[in-house]
C-alpha cells in the first residue's frame, strides 16, 4: 500500500493516481499533514511507501515547527516518517525544483522527483525499480 500525501490529488494528479491503481498499487491518500499522520499511526504496518508533496497545508501537528509558511510541510513530515517508520521509503513529488531541497534529499536518503518532468508512467517504473509490492 502507497501512502500518498498531497492537497491536489483529486485535480491535476489524477493521471498518477489511476496510472498507480491500474499498475496494481493500493493507494491511500492525505490531503494534509494531519490526515497523513492519523493514516500513518493506523496503518504503518501496511504502508510500503510513503508519496508526498513538499508544500502542504500545515494543520495543528506541525502548528509549533517551522514549516516556512507551508512550503516545508512536506519536509518536516517526511522527518517525522523517516525517523519513526525508517523502514518505510519515502518519495518526494513536488512542484518545487529548489537545489536545498534536492541536498536535503540525498542527506536524508529520500528520493526526489519533480512533478514537471515525472510522467504517471515514470512514477511507477520508478516504484518498481524500488521494489515497492503491489499491495
Amino acid at each position: 500500500m502507497i501512502l500518498w500525501i498531497d492537497d491536489d490529488l483529486d485535480n491535476y494528479l489524477r493521471a498518477y493516481l489511476e496510472e498507480l491503481e491500474d499498475a496494481g498499487y493500493s493507494v491511500i491518500r492525505a490531503n494534509n499533514a494531519d490526515v497523513a499522520f492519523v493514516e500513518i499511526e493506523n496503518n504503518s504496518d501496511r504502508i510500503r511507501c510513503i508519496l508526498m508533496d513538499a508544500m502542504l497545508p500545515i494543520g495543528t501537528r506541525l502548528d509549533k515547527v517551522d514549516t516556512e509558511m507551508g512550503t516545508a510541510t512536506g519536509l518536516r513530515l517526511a522527518e517525522f516518517c523517516k525517523d519513526k517508520y525508517p523502514n518505510i521509503p519515502i518519495l518526494l513529488l513536488t512542484i518545487l525544483q529548489k537545489p536545498d531541497i534536492a541536498q536535503w534529499s540525498r542527506e536524508k536518503k529520500i528520493k526526489y522527483l519533480v512533478k514537471q518532468t515525472t510522467l504517471p508512467t515514470q512514477l511507477v517504473q520508478i516504484l518498481t525499480e524500488m521494489n515497492i509490492p503491489k499491495i
